[in-house]
């Protein structure tokens, strides 16, 4: 059906943005063909296993131009008649997508469905795998009847399919937090309010933990996405309540595959869970959460260790529209205040943040370090402050 068609064109754009996060100009393509996919399904006289067929095709074609010449930016490696350019990128076989359907995130997610998929081989250099053909594509999806369903063999240019112009609301709604700093950045050892998150880390309402916290103090979908378009400017449009869902819905998914109360997660399904051990409402902590789980399943180096990300902290005033404050402010918004009034010191987020804490000149009456919590930081307090009141009730 069309539903179940947007579903696994969804499920695949979250998996794309796992699997291909530290390869931006791969993760871009695949994400925006699959949002694509994800607004034509709501056409009028739309057939869904058309529109299924004709994004496996497109996924194929991307990741063979990425093989090939890293989707144009190191096409002198695979078109010998080309020169190579200043600005060309570097091309190492050892980066080469993998053929097996994993490394596919859409083929995946239907053979997931129990249906068999037939498709050509990925370009790969004969070093690293069997040498692929090049030729035109001829992927096939049986039906669940045994009529097999061709795709067409409609030449795509290249150019065509990794220049086409991002449009559509699914696009749009994907693309609110480009701005933001990255998902993967570890938390600290202490205090940091839901609206200094919403406000500096957006992306950390990815986190289990995070989730596990703001949702059991009553936030949503809809208050989440209140307190994100209210302090930072967002320059592609407020952020929606369905994209929020879907920031955290994808995480949650991967929780599920750990621990099976999580499946068919949604929000107000997360109240019928049991609260983690110990969880404390009034707690404003963040100590040992988990990051956001970043699936970046790519072949390492044996030799090489890859160290947790960091950030400026006067970085994180990037974007900012309405810098938290009063109750809404805590350690956090102090450390990047510091920060943006001495640009010549150098304290980078998360690693530096309790020596930061306790670096920074006390407020009057209080002592040196973290900043005592009151009752008007707690989540539940700011979730009643800062959302709309016909918000506060819905509940996804």
């Amino acid at each position: 059906t069309r539903l179940d068609a947007q579903d696994m064109l969804d499920a695949a754009q979250i998996e794309v943005g796992y699997r291909y996060a530290d390869i931006p100009d791969l993760r871009d393509a695949l994400q925006s063909q699959l949002c694509q996919g994800i607004e034509n399904c709501n056409l009028r006289d739309v057939d869904p296993m058309q529109i299924l067929h004709e994004q496996m095709r497109s996924e194929r074609l991307i990741l063979d131009a990425y093989n090939k010449h890293r989707l144009g930016k190191a096409a002198y490696r695979y078109y010998e008649n080309i020169q190579k350019h200043e600005y060309a990128a570097e091309y190492h076989k050892e980066d080469n997508i993998p053929g097996q359907s994993e490394w596919f995130p859409l083929r995946f997610e239907i053979e997931k469905r129990g249906i068999h998929v037939e498709a050509a081989p990925i370009y790969q250099i004969p070093d690293t795998a069997e040498h692929s053909q090049r030729y035109s594509p001829k992927t096939s999806v049986p039906a669940k009847t045994p009529e097999r369903v061709k795709l067409s063999a409609k030449n795509v240019a290249r150019e065509e399919l990794l220049h086409k112009p991002k449009i559509g609301r699914a696009v749009e709604n994907y693309d609110k937090l480009t701005d933001a700093p990255p998902a993967d950045l570890e938390f600290p050892n202490g205090n940091i309010l839901i609206s200094e998150m919403a406000a500096f880390l957006p992306q950390s309402f990815k986190s289990w933990d995070v989730i596990d916290r703001t949702v059991h103090n009553g936030a949503t979908s809809a208050t989440i996405a209140s307190l994100i378009n209210h302090f930072r400017k967002m320059p592609h449009g407020p952020i929606e309540n369905n994209s929020i869902y879907r920031m955290m819905k994808g995480p949650m998914n991967k929780r599920a595959m750990e621990d099976p109360r999580y499946k068919s997660w949604s929000v107000s399904k997360h109240h019928d869970i049991e609260k983690p051990e110990g969880f404390d409402p009034t707690s404003t902590s963040v100590a040992g959460f988990r990051a956001p789980v970043i699936f970046q399943r790519r072949r390492m180096s044996t030799t090489a260790v890859k160290s947790s990300p960091t950030i400026p902290f006067k970085e994180l005033a990037e974007g900012i529209a309405v810098m938290p404050s009063g109750s809404d402010a805590l350690d956090l918004t102090r450390c990047v205040k510091y920060c943006l009034a001495h640009p010549d010191e150098d304290w980078d987020y998360p690693v530096d943040f309790e020596r930061l804490v306790n670096h920074i000149p006390p407020a009057s009456g209080f002592t040196a370090g973290p900043e005592p919590v009151q009752i008007d930081n707690h989540d539940v307090s700011i979730v009643r402050r800062l959302t709309p009141p016909a918000k506060l009730q819905t509940r996804k």
